[in-house]
């Protein structure tokens, strides 16, 4: 819940802000293409049936027809997943570039006071805005349609399956077993990698930390030569360097075990289903296309109820983003708000929750745009006759410019 409310709280930045319309016309654009996608996934699965039934009563016409059908459906799909994965580019090209300017916005004017202020939620702006901002997008797109398309192809297939499972089978038994295997295959996925999320939270931020250390010593690099301080740096680089790597390793024998579950899971599914539908196929209640039919539906409805398996790592990855973007927002917001009000940093009782009123009027100033740039403004430095010279009256440097637009 509390995921959902942050990721929520996050996306209305876009989808009340330059989204309001572009955006939501994009994601209506979407949804109709996905409607018309599980459409065709309907019509896909009555298409199975008759082409694995043509292999027990094989005819020329039936083949011309199968092949005809064949050629429609899946250039359909395939005119269909091109123009959807066009649209979606847009929404995110589109979503990425005001919540980049959104954050530059609470960042940008503050930079100095943040780097100040030594709060782990304002660590590494640069790595919020560049890489979290992206992946956030990104994550948010794919989990809510990924989402949406397991709930509308559970309930669809559910009612599939009962419909086309053989007749003296206990009713519901099938849907019952692929619902048993499933909540026993989340269990474990998540018994196995509940620390995932910290661990990815975690890891970023070590990132973050080794590569400041690394700007600063190419900022500093004439002052590390002066000082010869090459040993400690090194010290220091390879200390930050040592917490990134116990964390990956960490992460990677989280990984290794939720890879030998995958590996696991799947195969035995299939095996599991075939086993259950092979002894009504040779008493011959079923036909080929019929047995197929069922295996399909399973498919589908394993795949839909395994949606928080497979999309674990995605979930505890998506997690550490949100939590990091949200309490960078929530803590800049509160930071604007007691700098607009005359107070010191850090009076806000609490920067648990975005300020409202901070919110609103960063988005006025996203909805006004950048002032333009006149040339009066451009002149930010003007030296004349400026002259560097020695104590024996040596000249060093004699310079007379002015820097403008």
């Amino acid at each position: 819940v509390k995921l959902l409310r942050r990721a929520t709280s996050l996306a209305k930045i876009y989808f009340v802000g330059a989204g309001k319309v572009k955006g939501r016309a994009y994601m209506v654009m979407l949804l109709c293409h996905n409607f018309f996608g599980q459409y065709l996934n309907l019509v896909n699965f009555d298409y199975m049936s008759r082409f694995w039934n043509f292999y027990q009563h094989p005819s020329q016409a039936v083949f011309m027809a199968l092949m005809g059908n064949w050629f429609v459906l899946y250039g359909s799909m395939c005119l269909t997943a091109v123009y959807s994965r066009y649209i979606e580019s847009m929404l995110m090209i589109h979503w990425k570039d005001h919540m980049t300017r959104y954050f530059q916005r609470i960042w940008v004017p503050h930079s100095y006071a943040f780097k100040m202020k030594d709060d782990r939620r304002l660590d590494n702006p640069d790595q919020r805005i560049q890489e979290d901002i992206g992946h956030f997008v990104a994550s948010s797109y794919d989990l809510t349609f990924g989402l949406l398309d397991a709930i509308i192809q559970l309930g669809i297939y559910s009612f599939m399956l009962v419909k086309v499972q053989p007749k003296s089978a206990f009713p519901g038994l099938l849907f019952g077993i692929a619902l048993t295997y499933t909540v026993l295959g989340s269990v474990v996925v998540h018994w196995i990698g509940k620390d995932l999320a910290i661990l990815s939270w975690q890891g970023e931020r070590y990132g973050g930390h080794f590569r400041a250390e690394l700007r600063r010593v190419h900022d500093q690099g004439e002052t590390v030569a002066a000082l010869r301080s090459h040993d400690a740096e090194l010290m220091r680089l390879q200390s930050r360097f040592e917490d990134l790597k116990l964390n990956k390793w960490k992460g990677m024998i989280l990984k290794k075990q939720l890879g030998w579950f995958d590996r696991i899971y799947d195969p035995f599914k299939s095996v599991l289903f075939v086993c259950v539908l092979m002894p009504f196929f040779i008493k011959g209640e079923v036909s080929l296309g019929t047995v197929k039919q069922c295996e399909m539906a399973l498919s589908r409805i394993t795949a839909s109820l395994s949606f928080f398996i497979h999309e674990y790592k995605q979930l505890a990855s998506y997690r550490a983003q949100v939590d990091r973007l949200y309490d960078f927002r929530c803590c800049g917001l509160a930071f604007m708000k007691d700098k607009q009000a005359g107070n010191p940093p850090g009076t806000s009782e609490s920067a648990e929750v975005p300020d409202a009123q901070a919110d609103r009027d960063l988005h006025q100033v996203l909805e006004r745009g950048a002032p333009s740039i006149t040339r009066e403004l451009a002149e930010v430095l003007e030296l004349k006759r400026a002259t560097l010279s020695l104590p024996s009256g040596e000249t060093l440097l004699d310079v007379d410019f002015r820097v403008t637009r």
